[in-house]
């Protein structure tokens, strides 16, 4: 009854200094999105001595199963698609999302030198900076989506849950963090799928997907120590065959370009991941496991 409960927020430390989980709610109500909706809140916590909320019992299950179907990749992305046909500029308490999981930004310590780092870790991150993050429109975004934050019913998607980072920014934010993880878990095929059920919910094909895509890979510990990965035969896989699926996402992959746009985003980001490739086959080994992103992913 996690999702019903009193959500609290504890130590706010390590978080972004908002009240997205909360905000979150009002939005859902407001356009019908799946997703709970929020009954009370404490967001000061005056009268639970945290940051709180309480929100509505859905059914389904979090479990993430050791094979999924191509229906359920592409409810997925069109369950998120659903999130994004809502327009947002960000706000004090739904702030500008540049990445997935926002409370993480892994590049950024690998540059101050707070975890250990690698040499085709470094030059893959000074690349895209080089090049740039494009971003097409601003929207609602999740910010942490992934199997584990979604309701299911089979093969339905009931609901996106826990909104902690939760914000405005490109679609892509949320996009190329669930191709990244479907990756992960199920193989170099499923982010097609979850591509697939975006663009047929969203009426409209994606863009910047590669340039996304990269943004999301980078923002991982190196060794992917305690994500979860399924073989083909359904057996849970080590942290270097997560890794290495991460590495494989991170390769070029074919896009569409406008030749008749000059500075075509499309390009960018082919030329984006080809240099990345060329660096050592993609993005490879490094730092540390992120203990405080799987605990909140757990909470």
């Amino acid at each position: 009854m996690r999702e019903a409960l009193a959500q609290g927020l504890g130590d706010t430390t390590d978080r972004l200094p908002d009240t997205s989980e909360a905000c979150h709610g009002v939005l859902a109500d407001k356009y019908g999105l799946d997703a709970p909706r929020l009954i009370a809140s404490d967001l000061d916590g005056e009268h639970t001595g945290q940051v709180a909320t309480l929100e509505t019992l859905l059914p389904g299950s979090r479990a993430l199963p050791p094979a999924v179907s191509d229906e359920r990749l592409e409810a997925a992305g069109a369950a998120i698609a659903k999130v994004h046909a809502i327009p947002l500029t960000p706000e004090h308490h739904l702030p500008y999302r540049p990445r997935p999981i926002a409370v993480d930004d892994f590049a950024g310590d690998r540059r101050a030198g707070r975890i250990p780092t690698t040499a085709l870790l470094q030059l893959a991150d000074e690349r895209v900076r080089a090049i740039g993050t494009p971003s097409q429109e601003s929207v609602f975004v999740h910010g942490d989506v992934w199997g584990g934050n979604m309701l299911w019913a089979a093969d339905i998607c009931v609901a996106l849950i826990d909104w902690k980072t939760a914000g405005a920014g490109d679609p892509g934010v949320d996009l190329g963090e669930l191709r990244k993880q479907m990756a992960l878990q199920y193989g170099p095929d499923a982010p097609a799928h979850v591509l697939n059920g975006w663009q047929r919910q969203a009426g409209r094909t994606a863009v910047n997907v590669a340039c996304r895509d990269a943004v999301a890979a980078l923002n991982t510990p190196t060794v992917l120590d305690g994500w979860p990965g399924f073989a083909e035969n359904g057996n849970p896989l080590d942290a270097a065959v997560v890794s290495a699926r991460r590495d494989a996402f991170s390769k070029p992959r074919q896009t569409t370009c406008r030749p008749d746009v000059p500075s075509c985003h499309t390009c960018s980001a082919d030329r984006q991941q080809r240099s990345l490739s060329d660096t050592a086959g993609g993005l490879g080994q490094g730092p540390v496991n992120n203990r405080r992103h799987l605990q909140e992913r757990d909470s």
